[in-house]
């Protein structure tokens, strides 16, 4: 049975709202858009996992642009997606990336997540409307599920060394 560990969320843009855009900065700067704390007791420590979800409502404003999105665990980077985004003047169109990763076996105490934005493309620009959404759920390793993988396994290993060993008594009979 996996139980949850720690669940944080963050909407500090809630709603969609051009009046109140950000451009998305040109490589090497970046935008952060939400960030959140997650705990892990020393109990779960290495035995775990932590699923990020952020959603990003975005604009493409000229060009068409590439936008990286970059998550950090205590200031590392730990994944990198890209979004393009067209900007369609006719039809004022948004668009919502999601971002997505799993962070495995994440050491005891606390630790700080960010989602950042930032436009890899030059003579475009791209901007974020909202919403914006951030969250994190930390669950417990699936011991019971380990312990199946490891007996599978060590099956494996029984029936190559009965194989081996039929050979070797053919082999030896044949002597």
């Amino acid at each position: 049975m996996v139980r949850d560990i720690d669940y944080q969320a963050i909407e500090p843009v809630p709603k969609f709202n051009k009046m109140r855009s950000n451009t998305i900065p040109h490589s090497p700067r970046k935008l952060i858009l939400a960030t959140i704390d997650i705990t892990i007791p020393t109990t779960h420590a290495y035995e775990n996992h932590v699923k990020l979800t952020a959603k990003v409502g975005v604009q493409g404003v000229s060009g068409t642009s590439k936008i990286l999105f970059k998550i950090y665990r205590d200031g590392v980077e730990i994944y990198t997606t890209e979004k393009i985004v067209e900007p369609d003047p006719a039809s004022d169109k948004n668009y919502i990336a999601k971002i997505q990763c799993i962070d495995r076996n994440v050491r005891d105490g606390s630790h700080t997540y960010k989602v950042t934005a930032e436009n890899i493309t030059s003579d475009s620009e791209a901007s974020v409307v909202g919403p914006i959404t951030f969250n994190g759920l930390a669950r417990e390793g699936d011991r019971s599920r380990n312990k199946d993988r490891r007996r599978d396994h060590d099956r494996e290993i029984v029936k190559e060394l009965d194989s081996e060993l039929d050979r070797l008594v053919r082999f030896l009979d044949k002597l």
